[in-house]
């Protein structure tokens, strides 16, 4: 699972005025994203608390990056997607970084 496909999404919808509308891509996109990550999510459930056992790794980051993006694009996870994903955005170091990237605007 990487983010190829949300590239693909991202090309496509949010950035149609460059890139053109391609709605057959941006389904095929969607698809080919729903039906890799729900053939990761058994493996995900049985990993352990992080992909790699109890040890937080770079893995981690990226798939997270990925669960991040595509449910900002609407895409619908499983619920062992969805308890992975709350479980490592509870991590203090992913709420000091989405800080960072993300500040508050006020």
């Amino acid at each position: 699972l990487d983010a190829g496909s949300l590239y693909v999404m991202r090309r496509h919808v949010g950035l149609e005025h460059i890139y053109g509308a391609a709605p057959k891509a941006v389904e095929a996109a969607r698809n080919y994203f729903m039906e890799n990550a729900e053939a990761m999510a058994p493996r995900i459930a049985q990993s352990g608390k992080y992909l790699m056992g109890d040890q937080f790794s770079v893995a981690d980051i990226l798939l997270m990056t990925c669960l991040d993006w595509a449910v900002t694009d609407r895409i619908p996870l499983s619920d062992t997607l969805h308890e992975y994903r709350s479980r490592v955005a509870m991590r203090p170091a992913y709420q000091k970084a989405l800080d960072r990237n993300f500040p508050p605007r006020g």
